[in-house]
Formats: C-alpha cells, sequence, structure tokens
C-alpha cells in the first residue's frame, strides 16, 4: 500500500476532470496496489462522491452485465457444458476513451477495459453456472485434439477442483499456531508442496 497517497493524488486529478464508474476508476490502479477488486478501490477513491452523469470510459456499461448475463443464460440453457470462455465486442469509442484517459495521466501496465467487462462477465456466469471459465487461446489456428487429449481435457475440470481443495488444506495447516518454530522441517516441506500444487494448478 505504499503507493496509496501517489494513487490517491492522481485519482483525485481524474475525478476533477472526468466522470468515472467505480470499476473504470478503480481499475486504473488495482495492479499498481496489488487489490483484486476494482469495485471496491473505485468507491474508495471516491470517498463519497457520486455524480449524476455517466461514466466518461464505459457509459456505465458495467452497471448493466446482469443484462447481458441474462441473455447469456438464455442462450446457454438448452446447452450441457463443464467449462466456457467468453469473448466480448464493445464500441470502439469506448476503447478509445479508456486509452486516451491512460495516456493523459500516464498510466501503464493496466488491463483494458474490454478485458475487464469480459472477466466481470465470466465471474458472474461462473457464479450462477457453477461452471469453470477458461481464456480464450491467443491463437486463432485450431487446435486438433486426438482421443487422448480430449480425455485428459474432460477431467480437467474435476482434477483442478481436486487441486483447490488440497491447497486450501495446505493453506489451512501452514496457518497453524507457532508451526514455523515447533517444526520447521514441516513448515518447509508443506511451504514447498503448496507452491507445488499451485504451479500444477496454473498449468
Amino acid at each position: 500500500m505504499s503507493n496509496y497517497p501517489t494513487v490517491l493524488s492522481t485519482s483525485n486529478e481524474i475525478i476533477k476532470k472526468y466522470n468515472l464508474c467505480d470499476y473504470c476508476l478503480g481499475r486504473l490502479f488495482t495492479k499498481q496496489l496489488r487489490l483484486s477488486s476494482n469495485k471496491i478501490l473505485g468507491k474508495k477513491l471516491k470517498n463519497g462522491r457520486e455524480s449524476n452523469h455517466s461514466c466518461y470510459i464505459c457509459k456505465n456499461l458495467f452497471d448493466n452485465l446482469d443484462h447481458f448475463l441474462k441473455l447469456m443464460l438464455d442462450s446457454s440453457f438448452d446447452y450441457k457444458f463443464r467449462t466456457f470462455s467468453i469473448g466480448t465486442i464493445i464500441k470502439p469509442s469506448i476503447i478509445d476513451r479508456d486509452d486516451a484517459l491512460k495516456s493523459e495521466f500516464k498510466l501503464k501496465g493496466i488491463d483494458g477495459v474490454k478485458s475487464d467487462i469480459t472477466k466481470e462477465l465470466g465471474k458472474l456466469f461462473s457464479k450462477k453456472t457453477k461452471k469453470i471459465g477458461r481464456e480464450k487461446p491467443k491463437t486463432n489456428r485450431p487446435a486438433r485434439l486426438g482421443f487422448r487429449e480430449k480425455h485428459l481435457l474432460e477431467k480437467l475440470p474435476d482434477e483442478i477442483a481436486a487441486l483447490e481443495l488440497e491447497i486450501a488444506d495446505i493453506e489451512a495447516e501452514l496457518e497453524a499456531p507457532n508451526l514455523f518454530q515447533n517444526n520447521p522441517d514441516k513448515f518447509n516441506d508443506l511451504a514447498n508442496l503448496l507452491t507445488l500444487r499451485r504451479d500444477t494448478k496454473d498449468k
């Protein structure tokens, strides 16, 4: 949080000139502060300052994601699936305004508004369907899978779920009081195992 004074100063400059929703304002600084919720950070940075005008960047698109979520749920209702990936198409003017604001205030290394809309829709859809979201492949060439690869792909969601449970158990063990002082060898073994399981999950 050492960057917070700088973030607060910059965000105040932005707010004076542009009206932004909580999502778009927070998105500009979450990576810098190593936080995960754009909306919560944006609300904190505004400190109670609200406006009746629409968001300069997204035109309040983030406030209407439930509409698009309903369309997605209706469209997928008749299908059986365990994983999904989401792609979005938004007006170029939204992307242009986002890029222009970031350039004006010299903000770098920030997720674009399109990426964040896609991410938020994925989280909402996953929460409603209890399915696992996947990032879209970065290549335009379709993958050709054999029987073995298809079989492994079908098992993947269950394996990831099992890994997540194991990771949670390891983290709980590591939080035991005085574990490091009383049993450093066990602590190191658990820490190494946690790193290994996380690396496996990320792959």
